[in-house]
């Protein structure tokens, strides 16, 4: 059951008259009732379609990343400094052994 009132106060919600959703749209008050709960005041009824054709996109969260996640980025990239680190060690110690060759 959908439901729209001019303005932005909430209705009066009295026992067997809570609205299961609400939003403002373009001075009125967009209301959906569950199945078995009627206004407690005078509202405009309105089809589905007008309820859902008005109503906000509200875009997901992003998601947040964990500790695990964080944890696993700095295990990583301690990995990769320890692999660059190797590397460099790596071409000193072949210089290295180059040079006692040609010796």
């Amino acid at each position: 059951m959908y439901y729209k009132k001019q303005g932005n106060e909430p209705p009066v919600i009295k026992s067997g008259c809570a609205y299961t959703e609400s939003y403002y749209f373009d001075g009125y008050l967009f209301l959906k009732y569950s199945i078995g709960n009627t206004p407690s005041e005078e509202l405009a009824e309105i089809t589905q379609e007008e309820f859902e054709a008005n109503k906000p996109v509200i875009p997901e969260p992003e998601p947040q990343p964990t500790e695990q996640d964080i944890l696993q980025a700095e295990l990583l990239l301690n990995q990769m400094s320890i692999l660059d680190n190797q590397g460099a060690q790596d071409a000193v110690m072949a210089k290295i052994l180059l040079g006692q060759l040609e010796v």
